[in-house]
């Protein structure tokens, strides 16, 4: 029960703190002026410097265990694909040699390489539901809609791709 309450107070306090960070960070000035007329709650946050709200949503996403979902420009997206363009090279090179002039498959360099890339492409399909997109040059990290995006998207074409190899 201790915990129980104790996960409804930090998802409440999640959603305190994403409403008045979405306010302080909105571009519009009515808004943001109506935010500083809310009640006391909402003076709290105002007075509260965007840097002490994001700090208090990374605590709060961190100890929740929530899984946020990214930015698809980041340095760390970034490398993730450096890494898909260099297997993607290795994929267009090495498999029309494997094919061409059988090779054996039981070469260990080889198999260990498809285990590799099996499981890079397997990771990746999990990943995509994790990095937002951008739509009519807006960004878009929204878990619900970044998820259906992807389903109604590439996700079956990379599925069927991970099945064949």
């Amino acid at each position: 029960d201790l915990s129980m309450a104790s996960n409804v107070a930090t998802i409440a306090r999640g959603h305190e703190l994403r409403t008045n960070w979405a306010a302080l960070t909105d571009s519009n000035a009515d808004r943001q002026l109506k935010f500083k007329q809310g009640g006391s709650k909402s003076r709290l946050f105002a007075s509260m410097t965007e840097n002490q709200l994001e700090a208090d949503m990374l605590a709060l996403e961190q100890a929740s265990g929530v899984v946020k979902v990214g930015d698809p420009n980041s340095l760390k997206h970034f490398s993730w694909d450096m890494v898909a363009v260099v297997l993607l090279m290795y994929d267009s090179l090495c498999v029309p040699l494997v094919v061409s002039f059988d090779i054996a498959s039981s070469d260990p360099f080889l198999l260990a390489m498809n285990w590799i890339i099996q499981l890079f492409w397997t990771l990746d399909i999990i990943r995509t539901f994790f990095v937002g997109y951008r739509s009519k040059g807006d960004l878009v990290l929204e878990r619900g809609k970044v998820a259906r995006h992807y389903l109604q998207g590439f996700f079956f074409i990379d599925v069927a791709v991970c099945m064949i190899g």
